[in-house]
Protein backbone atom coordinates (compact mmCIF):
# COMPACT_ATOMS: atom_id res chain seq x y z
CA UNK A 1 0.00 0.00 0.00
CA UNK A 2 1.41 3.45 -0.93
CA UNK A 3 2.66 5.58 2.01
CA UNK A 4 -0.02 8.20 1.38
CA UNK A 5 -2.80 5.66 1.89
CA UNK A 6 -1.17 4.34 5.06
CA UNK A 7 -0.96 7.91 6.31
CA UNK A 8 -4.68 8.36 5.59
CA UNK A 9 -5.50 5.34 7.76
CA UNK A 10 -3.74 7.16 10.63
CA UNK A 11 -5.15 10.64 9.98
CA UNK A 12 -8.76 9.56 9.39
CA UNK A 13 -9.60 8.53 13.00
CA UNK A 14 -7.83 11.62 14.35
CA UNK A 15 -10.11 13.84 12.28
CA UNK A 16 -13.38 11.90 12.53
CA UNK A 17 -13.23 11.36 16.28
CA UNK A 18 -10.80 13.93 17.64
CA UNK A 19 -12.20 17.20 16.31
CA UNK A 20 -15.43 17.06 18.32
CA UNK A 21 -14.34 14.78 21.16
CA UNK A 22 -13.88 17.61 23.72
CA UNK A 23 -17.54 18.57 23.14
CA UNK A 24 -18.99 15.07 22.76
CA UNK A 25 -17.25 13.85 25.91
CA UNK A 26 -19.16 16.40 27.97
CA UNK A 27 -22.61 15.32 26.79
CA UNK A 28 -24.84 13.32 29.14
CA UNK A 29 -24.68 10.19 27.04
CA UNK A 30 -23.18 6.77 27.52
CA UNK A 31 -19.65 6.21 26.12
CA UNK A 32 -20.84 4.45 22.94
CA UNK A 33 -23.18 7.31 22.10
CA UNK A 34 -20.46 9.87 22.79
CA UNK A 35 -18.14 8.19 20.30
CA UNK A 36 -20.86 8.16 17.65
CA UNK A 37 -21.81 11.78 18.28
CA UNK A 38 -18.13 12.76 18.12
CA UNK A 39 -17.92 11.27 14.62
CA UNK A 40 -21.04 13.11 13.45
CA UNK A 41 -20.00 16.48 14.86
CA UNK A 42 -16.45 16.07 13.58
CA UNK A 43 -17.68 15.49 10.03
CA UNK A 44 -19.91 18.56 10.27
CA UNK A 45 -16.85 20.55 11.38
CA UNK A 46 -14.83 19.18 8.45
CA UNK A 47 -17.59 20.24 6.06
CA UNK A 48 -17.67 23.79 7.43
CA UNK A 49 -13.89 24.13 7.35
CA UNK A 50 -13.73 22.78 3.79
CA UNK A 51 -16.43 25.20 2.68
CA UNK A 52 -14.55 28.16 4.17
CA UNK A 53 -11.27 27.00 2.59
CA UNK A 54 -12.97 26.80 -0.80
CA UNK A 55 -14.74 30.17 -0.53
CA UNK A 56 -11.55 31.93 0.58
CA UNK A 57 -9.43 30.04 -1.99
CA UNK A 58 -6.98 28.96 0.68
CA UNK A 59 -4.18 26.49 -0.16
CA UNK A 60 -4.82 22.77 0.21
CA UNK A 61 -2.08 22.58 2.85
CA UNK A 62 -4.52 24.24 5.26
CA UNK A 63 -6.27 20.89 5.64
CA UNK A 64 -3.32 19.65 7.70
CA UNK A 65 -4.86 21.67 10.51
CA UNK A 66 -7.69 19.12 10.76
CA UNK A 67 -5.64 16.13 12.00
CA UNK A 68 -3.61 18.52 14.16
CA UNK A 69 -6.79 19.77 15.83
CA UNK A 70 -8.08 16.22 16.08
CA UNK A 71 -4.97 15.09 17.90
CA UNK A 72 -5.23 18.12 20.18
CA UNK A 73 -8.88 17.31 20.89
CA UNK A 74 -8.11 13.72 21.86
CA UNK A 75 -5.23 14.88 24.04
CA UNK A 76 -7.40 17.49 25.75
CA UNK A 77 -10.11 14.93 26.44
CA UNK A 78 -7.77 12.05 27.19
CA UNK A 79 -9.23 11.33 30.63
CA UNK A 80 -12.75 11.07 29.21
CA UNK A 81 -11.36 8.96 26.35
CA UNK A 82 -9.70 6.52 28.73
CA UNK A 83 -12.94 6.30 30.70
CA UNK A 84 -14.88 5.64 27.50
CA UNK A 85 -12.48 2.92 26.39
CA UNK A 86 -12.90 1.21 29.75
CA UNK A 87 -16.60 0.76 28.98
CA UNK A 88 -17.35 -2.70 27.60
CA UNK A 89 -19.97 -1.54 25.09
CA UNK A 90 -17.83 1.33 23.77
CA UNK A 91 -14.83 -0.94 23.42
CA UNK A 92 -16.91 -3.53 21.56
CA UNK A 93 -18.24 -0.78 19.28
CA UNK A 94 -14.73 0.35 18.33
CA UNK A 95 -13.55 -3.22 17.80
CA UNK A 96 -16.52 -3.81 15.52
CA UNK A 97 -15.72 -0.60 13.65
CA UNK A 98 -12.12 -1.72 13.19
CA UNK A 99 -13.26 -5.09 11.85
CA UNK A 100 -15.64 -3.44 9.37
CA UNK A 101 -12.87 -1.11 8.18
CA UNK A 102 -10.40 -3.98 7.82
CA UNK A 103 -12.94 -6.06 5.90
CA UNK A 104 -13.92 -3.27 3.50
CA UNK A 105 -10.39 -2.01 2.91
CA UNK A 106 -9.31 -5.60 2.28
CA UNK A 107 -11.95 -6.00 -0.40
CA UNK A 108 -11.04 -2.60 -1.84
CA UNK A 109 -7.44 -3.75 -2.23
CA UNK A 110 -8.66 -6.53 -4.53
CA UNK A 111 -10.24 -4.14 -7.04
CA UNK A 112 -8.26 -4.18 -10.28
CA UNK A 113 -10.56 -2.35 -12.68
CA UNK A 114 -13.89 -0.53 -12.57
CA UNK A 115 -14.66 -1.26 -16.21
CA UNK A 116 -17.67 -3.32 -17.20
CA UNK A 117 -20.37 -1.54 -15.20
CA UNK A 118 -22.29 1.66 -15.69
CA UNK A 119 -21.94 2.51 -12.00
CA UNK A 120 -18.27 3.33 -12.60
CA UNK A 121 -19.54 6.79 -13.52
CA UNK A 122 -20.55 7.40 -9.89
CA UNK A 123 -16.96 6.96 -8.73
CA UNK A 124 -15.58 9.18 -11.47
CA UNK A 125 -18.21 11.88 -11.01
CA UNK A 126 -17.74 12.24 -7.28
CA UNK A 127 -13.96 12.02 -7.53
CA UNK A 128 -14.14 14.93 -9.94
CA UNK A 129 -16.51 16.79 -7.63
CA UNK A 130 -14.01 16.45 -4.77
CA UNK A 131 -11.30 17.78 -7.08
CA UNK A 132 -13.58 20.65 -8.09
CA UNK A 133 -13.43 22.02 -4.55
CA UNK A 134 -9.74 21.25 -4.08
CA UNK A 135 -8.53 22.67 -7.38
CA UNK A 136 -11.11 25.45 -7.83
CA UNK A 137 -12.33 24.29 -11.20
CA UNK A 138 -14.57 26.70 -13.18
CA UNK A 139 -18.04 27.08 -11.67
CA UNK A 140 -19.68 25.99 -14.93
CA UNK A 141 -17.87 22.63 -14.97
CA UNK A 142 -20.11 19.77 -16.13
CA UNK A 143 -19.36 16.44 -14.50
CA UNK A 144 -19.36 13.45 -16.83
CA UNK A 145 -20.19 16.05 -19.45
CA UNK A 146 -23.80 16.10 -18.20
CA UNK A 147 -24.29 17.23 -14.61
CA UNK A 148 -23.74 20.78 -13.32
CA UNK A 149 -22.39 21.41 -9.84
CA UNK A 150 -25.90 21.97 -8.45
CA UNK A 151 -27.02 18.46 -9.48
CA UNK A 152 -25.53 16.97 -6.30
CA UNK A 153 -25.37 18.21 -2.69
CA UNK A 154 -21.81 19.29 -1.82
CA UNK A 155 -21.37 17.97 1.74
CA UNK A 156 -19.83 14.58 0.92
CA UNK A 157 -17.60 16.06 -1.80
CA UNK A 158 -16.29 18.82 0.45
CA UNK A 159 -15.61 16.37 3.29
CA UNK A 160 -13.90 13.94 0.93
CA UNK A 161 -11.80 16.73 -0.54
CA UNK A 162 -10.74 17.92 2.90
CA UNK A 163 -9.65 14.41 3.89
CA UNK A 164 -7.77 14.03 0.61
CA UNK A 165 -5.97 17.33 1.12
CA UNK A 166 -3.04 16.04 3.21
CA UNK A 167 -2.37 12.95 1.05
CA UNK A 168 -3.12 14.32 -2.41
CA UNK A 169 -6.17 14.01 -4.65
CA UNK A 170 -5.44 10.66 -6.27
CA UNK A 171 -8.13 8.22 -7.32
CA UNK A 172 -6.68 5.58 -5.00
CA UNK A 173 -6.88 8.02 -2.11
CA UNK A 174 -10.44 8.90 -3.07
CA UNK A 175 -11.42 5.23 -3.04
CA UNK A 176 -9.94 4.78 0.43
CA UNK A 177 -11.47 7.93 1.93
CA UNK A 178 -14.90 7.12 0.50
CA UNK A 179 -14.69 3.59 1.88
CA UNK A 180 -13.67 4.81 5.33
CA UNK A 181 -16.51 7.34 5.40
CA UNK A 182 -19.00 4.66 4.36
CA UNK A 183 -17.78 2.38 7.15
CA UNK A 184 -18.83 4.98 9.75
CA UNK A 185 -22.44 3.92 9.14
CA UNK A 186 -21.62 0.95 11.37
CA UNK A 187 -21.51 3.18 14.44
CA UNK A 188 -25.13 4.26 14.16
CA UNK A 189 -26.30 0.82 13.05
CA UNK A 190 -24.61 -0.90 16.01
CA UNK A 191 -25.96 1.36 18.78
CA UNK A 192 -29.41 -0.31 19.04
CA UNK A 193 -27.76 -3.74 19.42
CA UNK A 194 -25.93 -2.88 22.63
CA UNK A 195 -26.67 -5.02 25.69
CA UNK A 196 -28.73 -3.42 28.46
CA UNK A 197 -26.61 -1.55 31.04
CA UNK A 198 -25.82 -3.53 34.15
CA UNK A 199 -27.04 -0.69 36.36
CA UNK A 200 -30.47 -0.76 34.75
CA UNK A 201 -30.71 -4.49 35.24
CA UNK A 202 -29.72 -4.18 38.88
CA UNK A 203 -32.31 -1.44 39.42
CA UNK A 204 -34.92 -3.69 37.87
CA UNK A 205 -34.08 -6.54 40.24
CA UNK A 206 -34.26 -4.19 43.22
CA UNK A 207 -37.66 -2.96 42.02
CA UNK A 208 -38.96 -6.52 41.83
CA UNK A 209 -37.70 -7.25 45.32
CA UNK A 210 -39.39 -4.11 46.68
CA UNK A 211 -42.67 -5.11 45.05
CA UNK A 212 -42.48 -8.60 46.57
CA UNK A 213 -41.68 -7.16 50.00
CA UNK A 214 -44.63 -4.75 49.72
CA UNK A 215 -46.99 -7.63 48.87
CA UNK A 216 -45.68 -9.59 51.88
CA UNK A 217 -46.43 -6.65 54.19
CA UNK A 218 -49.97 -6.31 52.81
CA UNK A 219 -50.64 -9.97 53.36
Amino acid sequence: MPPGLILELVLFPLVTFGLAWPLASRLKLDPSERLSVAAVLSLVAVYLVAFVVYILRMPVAVFWVLPALGLTGLAAGRHALVAALSDVSARALLIGQALIVGWCVGWLALVVSYSGGGWVGDWIEHFDRAQFFLRHWPIDTEFLGIYPLSARPPLANLVTGALLGPIGATFAGYQLVTTLLSCLAFLRAALPTRPAPRRGAADGHRGVRRAVDAQSVVR
